[in-house]
């Protein structure tokens, strides 16, 4: 149950987050070795660097 519990809107870190609708909190199993404490993934830190280079890529695709 506690998968499925966890509301990361009520989570101070992450309601605060502008990352967080892409996560919903992090993986559910890390959340509870670490106590409950949500573990920002990748997105968190190159969410822009992702959409830069997929923009290149698809402006490159579309030029070849």
């Amino acid at each position: 149950d506690e998968y499925t519990l966890f509301d990361p809107t009520l989570h101070p870190k992450c309601s605060s987050c502008n990352v967080m609708p892409l996560c919903m909190g992090g993986c559910s199993k890390q959340r509870l070795l670490h106590h409950g404490e949500p573990q920002c993934g990748v997105y968190k830190y190159n969410l822009n660097d992702r959409i830069i280079n997929y923009v290149e890529k698809k402006t490159l695709s579309q030029t070849a």
